[in-house]
């Protein structure tokens, strides 16, 4: 996503946070990742007369982000929220909510089309695209090379970024991984103005495979296990694209999207595979595309019920109600 999409983004996100405020006089503060020190200089100098304060987007990162937001004398006697991507609605000080508005989920420019399964001849069970390095997507990868699985999935991994971190060093033949990045699948439909913080599922591998293996943002921050709830539109495009979702996202994702009313076929991995670690879900992943092709078409065709349940759901519109009035239910307005 490029600076002038996230602007875009941060606008609507206040517009349509707002109107749940009716009329009360709102400040939205854009906070991105801010380090607590960067949130401190903010509120030390925070001066601006409103009711309500709305600090938009992961600062949740930093425990101690929050312990300030709930002590500091600046923001005594206004409501404020915490507006993150996660996936909770909570109440965390006096007139403190932590909510959750995931506006990379909800952004949506498509026009729903008509239902219909895929072909029954398709080459490929599995696609699994990945730009950003992070270390969760170069250990998917390095496990389906490993396994002899990595031309089984229309996959891709950019390498943008240094591959430097320690923790590969411990990866048994990693540099003959790393050394086939970046993995390409050039589709002449999947350019950078199509990609750009939409919900696009142009890129031919979401048309010619039965299964989606999400990679989300975060994870429990692998190799540390402190889960990172984040949801992005990496999460829907399954359900645009009418596939069979399989989410290497942190814990308590697919509980997240079963409760705004997703079939999320759950029986196709282990149980409890939701509250798994990361290297345990890419192990239960590799599991399921060592199934093979037919294996997954099967799977697919049995749940075509399922699929296009979802895809309705995406299109309905009740995604974003359901999510509304969460926040509503939560803080009583």
């Amino acid at each position: 996503m490029n600076s002038q999409s996230i602007t875009l983004e941060s606008r609507k996100l206040s517009r349509e946070l707002q109107s749940l405020f009716l009329n009360k006089p709102i400040i939205s503060q854009p906070v991105g990742a801010w380090y607590p020190n960067q949130l401190k200089q903010f509120l030390d100098t925070f001066n601006r007369p409103c009711n309500t304060l709305l600090l938009v987007d992961e600062l949740w990162r930093y425990p101690e982000s929050i312990e300030m937001i709930i002590n500091h004398p600046n923001l005594k006697n206004k409501d404020v929220f915490v507006v993150t991507t996660g996936y909770q609605n909570k109440q965390i000080g006096p007139r403190i909510w932590m909510i959750s508005w995931p506006i990379y989920f909800l952004h949506s420019l498509n026009s729903p089309t008509d239902f219909s399964t895929k072909p029954t001849d398709l080459k490929f069970g599995f696609n699994c695209l990945n730009n950003g390095t992070q270390v969760h997507r170069i250990l998917l990868g390095y496990q389906l090379y490993q396994h002899g699985l990595l031309d089984q999935v229309l996959f891709t991994q950019n390498n943008q970024q240094p591959l430097n971190s320690i923790i590969f060093d411990s990866w048994p033949n990693f540099e003959k991984y790393k050394n086939l990045l970046p993995i390409k699948l050039p589709d002449p439909l999947d350019s950078d103005n199509a990609r750009d913080f939409g919900p696009y599922v142009y890129h031919y591998s979401y048309q010619n495979s039965y299964c989606n293996i999400v990679t989300e943002s975060e994870t429990d921050g692998f190799p540390n296990r402190v889960p990172l709830e984040q949801i992005t539109e990496k999460s829907y495009k399954p359900f645009v694209a009418k596939q069979i979702p399989i989410m290497l996202a942190s814990c308590g994702h697919v509980a997240y999207l079963k409760g705004l009313g997703f079939e999320m076929m759950e029986h196709l991995l282990p149980p409890g595979y939701d509250t798994m670690w990361t290297e345990q879900k890419i192990s239960a992943i590799v599991d399921v595309v060592s199934k093979g092709k037919d294996f997954i078409k099967d799977f697919y065709f049995d749940h075509t019920r399922e699929i296009e349940h979802n895809h309705n759901l995406w299109f309905s519109g009740n995604i974003k109600k359901t999510i509304a009035q969460r926040i509503t239910d939560t803080i009583n307005l």
